[in-house]
């Protein structure tokens, strides 16, 4: 007792836990086989060693009473010792009904090896995809907003979807396209079928006369909404290289959603006087590197609502949002309320059973 009580506790758990990651690791098979069979699902008597080392060495490595070094010599050796039990190991051997028990033998020279590779394949897999998002990190967090589409029961406000349809037109489709939407769709939002039709005939679409031969022919409401250019390499040689993406699935391929490219459309800022920004660039916090090759798109009283909305950025803003999520899930109405009557008509039978 009188040699345990000066030495440090941080000592006790990093030789504790240093002990027993070298032992399970060098071990013998028929030692560590019951701690994992079969490979990758450790058994009970497992999870409690793997806990156990775990908590014990970790909270022994946590208030260093001696030198720094040993807590994170300690946490070290413990995700060591846990690493061990994701290892795969040899299956026990098959008790038959008659007969000796049966070996499990490899089905081909290198099966355990080539497993051991496979999981450190997907470890290292993982490893870096933490690296890159934490590469990342320099971008300020999105903040949340609410909408009202949101939720099991959220709906699309038909004023906003008109009025965001408004700012893509006369702002955002100058560079941007939603081509997975049609004309015809546009009668979700509120737009009477004259309107669509008068917003299709705007704009000649590519088609083929009876010979075969290219022309051009006025729009349908079944024509996909026009794009502002005719593929990538004009889009790219328009915006000094810069490819503008489609906008039809925006707030869906990007991680935050809608409140993501809501805080982008709004984020826009001076830059700080300790950052350089590259020519042709502009700041905006909220973008992978805090710099962007759009220019800040919107500004107050850009656009004249035909209800009388005052146009400020942050309201062009909410309105294109809410218009893009609509054209991302044109059908999400219909499928909450498909989800609502099916829970309904699931109950039913339980509740005439309480």
């Amino acid at each position: 007792m009188r040699f345990c009580v000066p030495f440090p506790i941080s000592l006790w758990g990093y030789w504790l836990c240093l002990g027993r990651s070298w032992f399970y690791l060098w071990c013998p098979g028929w030692i560590r086989t019951p701690c994992a069979v079969p490979a990758f699902a450790p058994t009970t008597g497992g999870f409690l060693a793997f806990r156990d080392g775990l908590l014990h060495s970790w909270l022994g490595g946590g208030k260093p009473s001696g030198r720094k070094v040993y807590p994170h010599r300690t946490r070290s050796h413990a995700l060591l010792f846990c690493a061990f039990f994701l290892l795969p190991a040899a299956p026990e051997p098959v008790r038959t009904r008659y007969g000796p028990p049966v070996k499990h033998k490899p089905a081909y020279p290198g099966e355990d090896i080539k497993m051991s590779r496979k999981l450190f394949r997907y470890v290292l897999a993982f490893t870096l995809t933490l690296t890159t998002a934490s590469a990342e990190g320099d971008t300020l967090p999105v903040p949340k907003q609410k909408w009202s589409f949101e939720g099991p029961t959220g709906t699309f406000k038909r004023d906003a979807l008109q009025r965001g349809y408004q700012v893509f037109k006369e702002v955002c489709s100058a560079c941007h396209g939603i081509k997975h939407i049609s004309y015809e769709k546009l009668m979700g939002i509120g737009l009477s079928k004259n309107a669509v039709k008068a917003l299709a005939a705007e704009h000649n679409q590519p088609d083929l006369n009876e010979e075969g031969q290219p022309i051009q022919r006025k729009g349908m409401i079944s024509d996909r909404i026009h794009s502002p250019y005719p593929n990538d390499k004009a889009a790219r040689a328009s915006n000094n290289g810069a490819l503008p993406p489609d906008l039809s699935l925006i707030t869906k391929a990007r991680a935050g959603g809608p409140d993501y490219v809501y805080a982008l459309l709004t984020g826009f800022c001076a830059t700080p006087a300790d950052t350089i920004i590259p020519e042709g660039m502009h700041y905006n916090p909220y973008f992978s590197g805090r710099q962007i090759a759009m220019a800040p798109p919107l500004f107050d009283g850009q656009v004249k609502y035909a209800d009388g909305a005052k146009a400020t950025v942050s309201q062009m803003a909410e309105d294109v949002v809410t218009f893009l999520s609509w054209a991302a899930e044109p059908e999400m109405e219909q499928r909450k309320q498909m989800g609502v009557k099916v829970l309904f008509y699931l109950l039913i039978p339980y509740s005439a059973l309480i």
